[in-house]
Order: structure tokens, then C-alpha cells, then sequence
């Protein structure tokens, strides 16, 4: 009795601390809310997965749930349950045509890992901020669209074994049997084609893309589907290519789909902005250009991407009215990210992050919670005064007598001289447009 309230009170324990820090993207949150899914889920696991795949498994929950909380945890379990659904589909008659999967359509690690590499590669950029805040949205994209190319493929293979009533090469459109490698079926495409929009459409309601972002997934993962049926018709089970098996063609085809997600996004994202003319250029004075914006979002979004750096030399932005000359602007602040390290795990929330943010600075509320918590440290974004003496470090005493290192951004131990310095404005009641002003400015040199 002893032993089983002791137990109980752990596991209590463990579930408590699990929920109370799930909105922090720690290790110890991602394994223990892996740890009570994975117990309360095991039924649901085994019937898909062997022991040693459901080891591999939450490995892959644990790392998903770390990189990208909760939402994209619940994007792979979506993957898991469909993609053993239909494994499971007329299993009788694909045993007796030999096209089954193996232990009753139950996955080991090979496949576990052969399914999830291009995601996993994703997660860990994303963890270890890879490219900084403008590519954590590439890498949410890049994981999601692997998944949805992943189901494609298993939702398009197993419906067009059952289903399928003639199988086609890919390469030469022959007539072949069900099952046979590079073949697909109307049905098997369609029914793939369908669970890509399924997963995508799930990725946009939980948040990790957007819709057209959803489309992309879409797109990729027909185009990665294709190529992977090229390979198994070309090269699987061809003479030299004995070491190309199902787990192999599987890396290579989600890594096609994540990687074709993330190139589209950027070319026609480039294409999109080359294309626009929503703002113009002109001279206002002396070293000062104006730029005039058509729309506000445009101007807001430059603002929100702060510090800017040109040439080694921080750029400076504030917003402008038109109700003084711009010769007069004063440019003495901007906004850096700070990281603050050495808090006890307990402190790691939102209220401290703003607390110790607003010692250093006007605090900017960032748009998701989990950009300013995360891992094992905070970070918040802050106004700071550049035209006074700035320190790359500085320790301060927090709210528990700890001492909590505050890391800023390199670019303020820096002299700063001859910055240029950029400036958007509010709605002018002169005119109907956004305005963003480019001047140049020199500031004090920093002497410590």
C-alpha cells in the first residue's frame, strides 16, 4: 500500500509538472507529456507499431513536442492514426497477394525513422534556431510537409492495394500487379491526393502554417509522391541498388516533399514581393529619403523586425507623422531580442520574462508566448536607448536572489557610428499613405 501511494503520488507529481510547463518547450515537459500519451495511448500503439517502433516513436513525439509543442505533436499522431487505418484496410486479401505489410501491418524503427528523418531534421534546426526567427516558420513548414507527402504515400500505396483495379508503371504506364514497386493506381492517387489535404488542412487549423502554406504541403507532396514512384520503378530492386529498400526510398521521398515545401514558399514568396509596387522612393531633404507605403501592414511589418543591421552599422527606425521637418528627427532608440540564462526552471513563464524585460527596457509583447519561453532561458524583445553606453552583459539579481545573466544582442557592444537609421510613420493626415523615412545619423561612440 505503501509502495502504490508512493507511486501514485510520483506519477501525480510527474502529470502536474508535465501540464504546469506545457506551455514551456523544455525537455523535461516534451518527455513527461510523451511519457503519460504514450501510457494512456498504448493500446492505440500497439496495434500499429512494434515495441521497438514504439521506442522510436517517442523519440520522434518527444523531439516534435520540444521543437514545436503541442499542435504539431498532435499533427503526427493524426499522420499515425490514419496511416494505420488504412495499412489495416482488407489485410486478408493483401496477405493472400503477398503485398501485405509485415507483423500485420505493425512498423518497426526502420520505418519509424525512415517516415520522420526530413521532419526530425526539421525539429532540430528549429530547436537550435537555425537562421533565427525568419526561418522558424520554413522549418514548421519544411516538418509539416513531410508528414503530409509521408501520408500521401502509405494513404495512396495501401487504398491502391485494396482497391486499386489496374495498377500502372509509373515510368512506361504498363499493366503490372498490385504491389509492385513505382506502381500507381487512379484510386491509390486519389485517395493519397485526399489525406495530403486532410493532414495540410489539420496543420493550418492547429496553427503551424497557413493556408496558402497548406497549399504548398499539398502541392510538394504530390510532386515528392511522383518522384518517389520514379525511383522504386527506375532503381528499387535493380542490380547495384540492392540497398535501396522501402525505409531508404521513404527518407528520400519526404526529404523531396519537405524540401520542394520550402523552395516553393521562397520563390514565390520572392516572386510575390518582386512583383508588387506598393510603395515608392523619393528625396525629402538632405540625406533623408522617404519611402511611401500603400498599404499599412507593409510598413507595420518592417517596424516588427527589428534591430536591422546595414554594413556592420545598426539601423534605427521610429515612426513619422509629417508634422515636423524630418531634419529634426531624433533617432536614440531601438528594439533587440534579449536572452536572460541561469533562471530556475520554475521561473521560466511569461510574467518573469516581462518583469526582468522591463529592468532593461520598454518590453514588445511578441506575437506567440513561445517566442519569448522556450528551452532552458527567456527572451524578450526591448526598447533600449543606444545613444547611452551599452554592455554586452550584464547580471542583475532576480526575483529569487539568483543571478540571471542577460546576454544582449552583439550588435550593442559595438561603436556606433554613422548608422543609418529608418523611420515609419503613422497615418498622415496630409495623405493617405505609409510612410517610411531613410536618414542618416551618427551616434555617440560607445567609450565602455
Amino acid at each position: 500500500m505503501v509502495v502504490q501511494c508512493a507511486l501514485s503520488s510520483s506519477v501525480s507529481e510527474a502529470v502536474k509538472k508535465a501540464l504546469i510547463q506545457s506551455s514551456s518547450l523544455t525537455w523535461e515537459s516534451a518527455i513527461l507529456s510523451n511519457m503519460l500519451i504514450f501510457v494512456l495511448g498504448l493500446p492505440i500503439l500497439l496495434s500499429g507499431l512494434s515495441l521497438s517502433g514504439i521506442a522510436s516513436a517517442f523519440l520522434l513525439g518527444t523531439l516534435t513536442w520540444r521543437a514545436f509543442g503541442p499542435p504539431a505533436f498532435l499533427l503526427v499522431a493524426t499522420y499515425f492514426i490514419i496511416g494505420t487505418a488504412v495499412t489495416k484496410v482488407k489485410m486478408a486479401q493483401k496477405e493472400a497477394q503477398g503485398v501485405a505489410e509485415k507483423r500485420k501491418g505493425r512498423r518497426g524503427p526502420g520505418s519509424v525513422i525512415g517516415s520522420s528523418a526530413a521532419g526530425c531534421i526539421c525539429a532540430f534546426l528549429s530547436i537550435f534556431q537555425v537562421g533565427g526567427p525568419a526561418f522558424s516558420q520554413l522549418w514548421k513548414l519544411g516538418f509539416v510537409a513531410s508528414f503530409c507527402t509521408k501520408l500521401s504515400d502509405t494513404v495512396s500505396s495501401e487504398i491502391g492495394k485494396a482497391y486499386g483495379k489496374t495498377t500502372y508503371l509509373v515510368t512506361t504506364f504498363k499493366i503490372v500487379p498490385r504491389g509492385t514497386e513505382g506502381a500507381v493506381s487512379v484510386e491509390g492517387t486519389i485517395a493519397g491526393l485526399l489525406a495530403s489535404i486532410l493532414l495540410s488542412f489539420v496543420g493550418c487549423v492547429m496553427g503551424e502554417i497557413s493556408a496558402p502554406e497548406a497549399i504548398i504541403c499539398i502541392i510538394a507532396s504530390q510532386v515528392a509522391n511522383v518522384g518517389e514512384s520514379i525511383i522504386g520503378a527506375a532503381l528499387q530492386e535493380k542490380e547495384g541498388f540492392q540497398w535501396l529498400n522501402n525505409d531508404v526510398v521513404n527518407i528520400i521521398n519526404i526529404s523531396m516533399g519537405s524540401i520542394i515545401a520550402v523552395l516553393m514558399q521562397q520563390l514565390l514568396l520572392q516572386n510575390w514581393l518582386m512583383s508588387r509596387n506598393d510603395f515608392k522612393i523619393r528625396e525629402a531633404d538632405d540625406h533623408i529619403l522617404l519611402f511611401v507605403f500603400d498599404f499599412e501592414n507593409d510598413a507595420e511589418r518592417i517596424l516588427a523586425m527589428e534591430p536591422w543591421v546595414f554594413d556592420k552599422h545598426l539601423v534605427l527606425f521610429q515612426r513619422y507623422d509629417f508634422t515636423i521637418p524630418t531634419r529634426n528627427l531624433r533617432f536614440t532608440t531601438t528594439k533587440f531580442w534579449v536572452q536572460m540564462h541561469g533562471l530556475p526552471l520554475t521561473m521560466l513563464d511569461l510574467e518573469t520574462t516581462i518583469e526582468i524585460g522591463e529592468t532593461i527596457g520598454s518590453v514588445s509583447q511578441a506575437e506567440h508566448d513561445k517566442e519569448m519561453v522556450g528551452g532552458t532561458f527567456l527572451r524578450v524583445k526591448v526598447e533600449v536607448d543606444v545613444s547611452k553606453p551599452l554592455c554586452r552583459e550584464n547580471v542583475m539579481s532576480s526575483l529569487v536572489a539568483k543571478e540571471v545573466s542577460v546576454w544582449t544582442n552583439r550588435a550593442m557592444e559595438t561603436g556606433l557610428e554613422h548608422s543609418l537609421s529608418i523611420e515609419g510613420k503613422l497615418l498622415s493626415p496630409l495623405s493617405q499613405e505609409w510612410a517610411m523615412a531613410l536618414v542618416t545619423h551618427t551616434l555617440t561612440p560607445r567609450n565602455q
